[in-house]
């Protein structure tokens, strides 16, 4: 199933299947869907552990900015909560070892945006080398207004809206349109509205469990070599949002 296990089958004597399962043991991700800046270059390279990097002069890069970092099998995201001139704090610690070489790039995690105009792409891909499995996909929306089945977080429903599809070889493949909280809920297995808190906003989480039995059975496998990636195409104006990301969990392929 989507490399959540390894069965071998053994013909047995009455023509039945004996399933032998056999646990894996690989590394898990979980990777935000993004909106593209821009693409910068380290001025130097960096270390396992590093919190700072420092890119070469020009880059644009402000406080907030989300930053993916890849190079081989190595795949960093974090946000930027300082510029100093080219060096820039990061949130989370580098988990690889990263060379003038890797590929950086500057990036949006919030995709309350107006894409009303000229749609936006956000996406979530791997890179060169590594495949993923993907076999969970979160939504997480906050809103100053309240919001029920009919809405888009606390929005009227959406004119045209997100589009959640699969890139493969240059062909895409739409899995879902979404107008509203209520179509967000029946593609998931789960759905949570959370009332506003004193001082605080209203919430709606829900999540799509993708690999198992009880789910839509396999993983979604997506392979760098290949320039698969999902992609959430956002067609409408969604600034009045306090914000909406989405996440994947899965594993790498080995």
């Amino acid at each position: 199933m989507g490399g959540l296990i390894n069965a071998r089958f053994q013909k047995e004597p009455n023509n039945g299947i004996a399933v032998n399962l056999q646990d894996q043991t690989s590394a898990a991700i979980g990777h935000w869907f993004h909106i593209d800046k821009t693409t910068v270059t380290l001025a130097s390279g960096v270390a396992e552990e590093d919190q700072q990097v420092t890119l070469q002069a020009g880059h644009g890069a402000v406080v907030g900015d989300g930053i993916i970092i890849k190079e081989g099998t190595e795949y960093y995201e974090g946000i930027i909560v300082g510029v100093t001139v080219n060096v820039i704090d990061l949130d989370t610690p580098l988990d690889g070892t990263f060379t003038t070489g890797a590929s950086v790039l500057l990036v949006n995690y919030d995709l309350a945006v107006d894409g009303s105009g000229t749609a936006i792409v956000a996406r979530v891909t791997p890179h060169a080398g590594v495949k993923w499995d993907v076999t969970r996909i979160y939504v997480a929306i906050a809103d100053a207004t309240a919001m029920d089945d009919g809405t888009f977080g606390g929005m009227g429903a959406l004119t045209k809206g997100c589009v959640l599809r699969g890139k493969y070889n240059g062909n895409y493949v739409n899995v879902i349109n979404i107008k509203t909280n209520q179509d967000l809920g029946m593609a998931c297995n789960v759905q949570e509205y959370h009332a506003k808190a004193p001082g605080g906003e209203y919430g709606f989480r829900c999540m799509v469990q993708i690999a198992g039995q009880s789910a839509i059975g396999v993983a979604i496998r997506l392979d760098g070599d290949m320039d698969q990636e999902l992609q959430l195409l956002i067609q409408d104006d969604l600034t009045d949002l306090s914000s909406f990301r989405v996440r994947i969990q899965g594993h790498v392929v080995v």
